[in-house]
């Protein structure tokens, strides 16, 4: 029998995830969701989960896969990572595709037989999900409808799902990872700046915890004001000079305290911890301060 792959569909939904991904609202799972959906369309006689490992408990858990029953993603909810841990447990265990033609009768499916009978799991397929630098995310399991091996150009498909599910977990890491760190840094004391190695020291970047000082950041960004303009007058000399001596030596980081006015005209000592940043020539590429 012949299985049919509609690759077309798969390259116009690749382009639909990458939109998604965009959008920092939308939760990974529902990312996920969707490409269990784009894999029953792909494949269209396979239905796909996807599970998240868990390392500490060395288990796979919170399982997606709208087109299979919650009592059936609740039983594969804590699988444990393992030899003959059904096809997703031992998938993670090895690092390497599983093939299960018939969950019914094959040996690793021997301690999830009455969950294989229960709900009619025939063939199951599972590939692991691994990050670039080869952490395990989880997995990602292929059912098909019928008791089969999958073709060749049905693993190439694998392969395929599994390295986009790996850039979207990334992905979304990475930006739930900084989100943190933003409010981290919104909520504290340290301030953020990134100047330019011009005069007056242009700023480029600076955290919008800045307003505790009673400047928004777009009145040094759009109005591009000079960090210099709000140093007290009596430190700016020294502080100028310092920065040159620093710079002129090729120290990447120093230290420096002196005085700002706030915009009501109040005076703030500050704590300055600088890092200057360099280009493979040598040229100060910017410069960094909180």
């Amino acid at each position: 029998m012949a299985h049919l792959i509609n690759v077309q569909h798969f390259l116009k939904e690749q382009s639909r995830i990458i939109e998604m991904l965009a959008a920092d609202h939308l939760p990974l799972c529902k990312i996920l969701e969707r490409l269990t959906e784009t894999i029953a369309v792909v494949l269209p006689d396979v239905r796909a989960t996807i599970t998240e490992y868990n390392g500490k408990l060395h288990s796979l858990e919170n399982p997606i896969g709208p087109r299979f029953s919650r009592a059936y993603l609740e039983n594969m909810d804590g699988l444990k990572v393992g030899p003959k841990s059904g096809s997703c447990g031992t998938s993670a265990y090895i690092n390497d595709l599983v093939v299960v033609e018939d969950a019914k009768v094959d040996s690793l499916w021997e301690n999830h037989r009455e969950v294989a009978v229960k709900y009619d799991i025939k063939g199951c397929w599972s590939i692991p999900i691994v990050s670039s630098s080869g952490e395990l995310y989880g997995t990602l399991a292929f059912y098909p409808n019928e008791n089969r091996k999958p073709t060749e150009e049905e693993k190439q498909i694998f392969d395929q799902f599994s390295h986009l599910a790996a850039v979207i977990i990334d992905k979304k890491q990475s930006q739930e990872a900084l989100q943190l760190a933003n409010r981290v840094i919104e909520n504290s004391p340290a301030i953020i700046f990134r100047w330019k190695a011009d005069k007056g020291w242009p700023i480029d970047y600076v955290s919008n915890n800045v307003e505790q000082f009673g400047y928004s950041p777009e009145k040094f960004l759009k109005e591009q004001i000079d960090f210099s303009l709000i140093v007290h007058p009596n430190d700016l000399p020294r502080v100028e000079a310092e920065v040159e001596d620093y710079l002129s030596r090729g120290v990447y980081k120093y230290k420096q305290e002196y005085r700002l006015i706030t915009s009501d005209g109040r005076v703030r000592w500050i704590d300055d911890r600088t890092t200057v940043t360099r280009g493979r020539n040598g040229d100060i590429l910017y410069i960094e301060a909180y």
